[in-house]
């Protein structure tokens, strides 16, 4: 099989098909969206259950949120990092702090409704440490890296070939005049500048982000003017 990448996108959320010698997602999209899934894998002619893996680039709910029906559709395992685990074994809905003050003191209201809400959990079949995961067993010639900043767990998928899928570690914009940048909420904005600097260290070439266009990672790095 040749290397395949189809992009998912329902509104501003975006999940990513892959196919190598095997298929991987790479999250899982709000909650009961699995269907948009479905009838994509049914115009590209691949059997839900050729599906092997539903990689979770972090724990929040527009990520993580149809993966447990979507593990029912396809029988694929699930992959988090560890320190994102409990949110999704949970359906926990973690909200990210806003940057700045003024950020947070708007997000509170947000942070309130968050913890009546939960999303359907789902077990986690294979756990992400640190150190990282390939994809070789699953037929992707690849691997996940830790890339933390806009959670702790925060992961991205390198290819062989430089495509990065980097969740919400930042990327793309959407509209006229908007530029690529780092997200306007996370855990550690030093982090995720850090997560960058490797990330262009391991030549990465093409930025697939959670949100928004994908952008060539010169363009990414010009945006965060970052120098290696």
């Amino acid at each position: 099989m040749t290397l395949q990448i189809h992009t998912i996108t329902i509104g501003a959320f975006n999940r990513y098909l892959v196919g190598d010698e095997g298929w991987i997602l790479i999250d899982a999209g709000i909650p009961y969206t699995a269907g948009r899934v479905e009838r994509t894998l049914a115009w590209l002619g691949v059997d839900p259950r050729e599906v092997r893996l539903i990689l979770l680039t972090h724990g929040h709910i527009d990520h993580a949120g149809s993966a447990s029906a979507l593990q029912r559709l396809t029988g694929a395992s699930v992959a988090i990092h560890e320190r994102d685990r409990a949110w999704v074994e949970s359906g926990y809905v973690a909200v990210p702090r806003m940057w700045g003050r003024v950020g947070q003191i708007a997000g509170r209201p947000i942070e309130w409704i968050a913890r009546a809400m939960r999303f359907p959990p789902v077990q986690a079949d294979v756990v992400i440490g640190d150190a990282g995961l390939s994809l070789e067993s699953y037929g992707i010639h690849g691997r996940v890296i830790h890339t933390p900043g806009h959670t702790r767990g925060s992961v991205s998928l390198l290819l062989e070939s430089g495509e990065a899928f980097v969740g919400d570690l930042g990327g793309g914009a959407h509209g006229p005049g908007r530029k690529p940048g780092i997200p306007p909420a996370g855990n550690d904005r030093n982090q995720i500048l850090a997560s960058w600097e490797r990330l262009f260290r391991e030549g990465v070439t093409t930025i697939y982000p959670g949100h928004g266009p994908l952008l060539p990672a010169s363009a990414m790095r010009a945006a965060l003017d970052v120098r290696i």
